[in-house]
């Protein structure tokens, strides 16, 4: 366990230093403004060239370190710090973040170019991800689809995770397809209707799975 759990460790070490590095590398040509949000075709926000580590290295480091200390505050103890599961989820949160930032610089260093399919196959993938993490999750306070049924009952936060982790990995999926072969205009309609209708679900099935549970104990 603990080589296995040193390995997860480095991994998330070389994900942070990325961004830095690449800064470090690309720092002489960097623009007075680099972008900072953006959405498929358009760039809609930018920070500022002394600010920008803040992007790059502040944010990456600092989900990582909450991340490490979340488990110890969590008073049911369920949020195992030293599981695999909750590596993988750490590493993929800070991957996304370390990612996101790369590609601010790139866009700020090529800027010819404006995010296309690349960036909604990136955020594409994330949530697939995110959905294959969410059928493991165990029952806590800080992470997960936390709606009050789910956390007034183990059996609801069990199945509700299951069920919404696949549907979001089967969205993510369809998203990665219509970013790569659809019309980049549908792109960003098609994740927010993906994204909400999954939330609206959560809420609908886990209050009707506790509805069930109680109907069973009278």
């Amino acid at each position: 366990m603990k080589r296995s759990l040193s390995i997860w460790h480095l991994l998330s070490f070389l994900v942070l230093v990325l961004p830095t590095l690449y800064l470090i590398w690309a720092w002489p040509a960097l623009p007075s403004r680099i972008p900072s949000h953006f959405g498929i075709g358009s760039i809609d926000n930018y920070t500022s060239r002394s600010h920008v580590w803040l992007l790059t290295s502040a944010l990456p480091i600092g989900t990582y370190l909450i991340l490490t200390f979340l488990p110890r505050f969590d008073p049911r103890r369920r949020l195992a710090a030293d599981s695999r599961s909750f590596h993988k989820l750490s590493l993929l949160l800070v991957a996304g973040l370390s990612a996101s930032a790369c590609y601010c610089l790139y866009l700020a260093l090529h800027p010819e170019q404006l995010p296309d399919w690349k960036m909604g196959a990136g955020i594409s993938l994330f949530l697939a991800l995110v959905g294959n993490y969410l059928t493991t999750v165990q029952p806590n306070y800080f992470l997960g689809i936390r709606t009050p049924w789910a956390l007034e009952s183990d059996i609801v936060w069990l199945k509700t995770h299951r069920l919404v982790g696949r549907l979001l990995f089967g969205g993510g999926l369809g998203l990665l397809a219509l970013a790569v072969l659809g019309p980049l205009t549908w792109f960003e309609p098609a994740l927010l209707l993906v994204v909400l209708g999954i939330v609206g679900l959560s809420y609908g099935y886990s209050y009707w799975l506790y509805q069930q549970l109680l109907a069973s104990n009278t």
